[in-house]
């Protein structure tokens, strides 16, 4: 039985995604709150440093 190689799985495997993933991941959550929270000024500044 042969098995086809996925490129999906390569990337899986590969630290600098799961990196990448995990900043974009923390900045949502991060903005997010920020903007619930009605603070417009920290949600300016927050956006300027991402």
């Amino acid at each position: 039985m042969k098995t086809i190689p996925s490129m999906r799985f390569r990337y899986l495997k590969d630290f600098k995604f799961w990196l990448i993933g995990i900043a974009a991941g923390m900045a949502t959550i991060h903005l997010t709150l920020t903007w619930r929270a009605d603070k417009v000024d920290l949600l300016g500044s927050s956006i300027l440093f991402f």
